[in-house]
């Protein structure tokens, strides 16, 4: 966890920070090696939004400072504040039991960027927003959800990779396993990574609630397009052998060799997925020879 660091105020040991911000909650931790720390508190400008008790287990900052107990916690926001407090000033703040301790926490440790996070959260049209990405599944599509809570009208949030523009993306998929009271059943997400415009075997992808890319939406892992076969470029699709054959020109022998050795590539990594493909269609029908038993 390369990013922990101690800070040393008035010989009182003290750490924590903010480590995931999203429209319905955020959370980190704290800890002060002298003052027992009891709570953290959300407030716009002089107005108090929320509090939390630091009570969740987080066995990485236990192992990286060698401390006992528990230093989490988790803020819950609403999904709408009064549109006279949005535009304050929002900061969060750690106090001791004895409230004569108290320290402002930052989005991993940055107090600017923390500022701009907290800030950008606090916009009527994001907050209360909820979602997930799951991740490249078995299907070689990214899935996820995201909405508004308790909010039926259409739900979108933005793509990011590379240097390319965000492309805005509707969820509108039937996510049965998320819907709730809250959440809408019209709420997922399914993006074949072969449409994306200039999309390329390393990109990195993330998506957020809003279009600057300050609120990501949580994943379990990062999402890299590697070995995957759909991202190769079909043999000859867009080649300039074929140009030079179609206007008789003269052929760039080094040219056609790296074509042919992306074709090669290409049919390797085809292997590969339709090896993946008839693995799952006889998982699936041996499943369902089981079940008519």
């Amino acid at each position: 966890m390369h990013i922990f660091k101690k800070l040393f105020i008035k010989k009182a040991i003290f750490d924590g920070m903010l480590d995931s911000v999203t429209p319905t909650k955020i959370s980190g931790w704290c800890f002060s090696e002298v003052k027992k720390l009891s709570e953290v508190t959300l407030y716009l400008g002089p107005h108090l939004i929320n509090k939390s008790k630091i009570e969740i287990s987080r066995k990485d900052v236990n192992s990286e400072f060698n401390l006992v107990g528990n230093h989490g916690f988790e803020i819950n926001l609403p999904n709408n504040l009064p549109d006279s407090i949005l535009n304050l000033d929002p900061k969060i703040v750690a106090s001791s039991i004895d409230n004569k301790f108290k320290r402002e926490i930052y989005f991993l440790r940055n107090q600017a960027e923390s500022k701009l996070k907290l800030k950008k959260l606090f916009n009527k049209e994001i907050l209360g927003f909820d979602g997930h990405v799951d991740g490249l599944l078995h299907d070689n599509k990214i899935h996820g959800w995201a909405c508004k809570r308790n909010d039926f009208e259409k739900s979108n949030i933005w793509l990011h990779y590379d240097e390319m523009e965000p492309i805005l993306i509707n969820c509108s998929y039937e996510r049965p396993d998320v819907e709730s009271n809250e959440i809408k059943i019209n709420c997922g997400f399914r993006i074949d990574p072969i449409d994306l415009p200039n999309v390329k075997s390393d990109s990195k992808l993330f998506f957020s609630f809003d279009k600057e890319g300050l609120l990501p939406l949580p994943i379990q892992n990062e999402i890299y397009l590697k070995n995957f076969p759909e991202l190769i470029s079909i043999p000859f699709k867009n080649s300039k052998s074929k140009d030079q054959i179609t206007k008789r020109e003269p052929l760039d022998i080094d040219l056609l060799n790296n074509e042919m050795d992306e074709y090669c590539q290409f049919l390797d990594l085809l292997e590969i997925q339709l090896k993946r493909e008839n693995l799952l269609f006889w998982y699936i029908k041996k499943l369902i020879s089981n079940l008519k038993k």
